[in-house]
């Protein structure tokens, strides 16, 4: 599953929902207010309380990447500055990204740059499928329903 939350003081948010396939998580969930353009946040995940669990944690961080299991917190990455800028040195952010690149794998990612991956996921500017916080949409067609009323 894959979920993209607007984060600019909609209330409720827009919220997208869609799936995704790629990353070839197991278990739990990883999410990231790092999105490309938007900077909306991202959660993939294979259950709805991690999703909402990193989600959560993300937003208790004012900004970050958080990857967890069983709503345990196996690595993050405090962003607090606009959500994608770090108060860190270089070594320890450094060192953060290769325990969430560790923690991803041991969900069963097996993309190289998962994160990445993530960031560009609810970029809707893209071509092809992107997730926006108004749902799937693609750059030639724009919103694709995937519920009905």
């Amino acid at each position: 599953k894959a979920i993209v939350v607007e984060r600019y003081g909609r209330t409720p948010p827009n919220i997208g929902k869609g799936f995704v396939t790629g990353f070839g998580l197991e278990s739990g969930a990883i999410a990231t207010s790092v999105s490309a353009d938007t900077h909306h946040l991202t959660s993939i995940g294979t259950n709805d309380e991690d999703m909402a669990s990193t989600l959560n944690r993300v937003m208790e961080l004012q900004g970050g990447i958080v990857v967890m299991e069983k709503s345990l917190v196996l690595a993050e990455l405090n962003l607090p500055i606009g959500g994608f800028v770090s108060l860190e040195k270089f070594e320890e952010v450094a060192h953060d990204l290769g325990e969430l690149h560790a923690a991803a794998k041991k969900l069963g990612c097996g993309l190289s740059s998962p994160l990445m991956a993530l960031c560009f996921l609810g970029n809707p500017s893209l071509p092809e499928l992107k997730l926006s916080d108004k749902g799937l949409m693609h750059m030639s067609t724009r919103i694709i329903p995937l519920e009905t009323d």
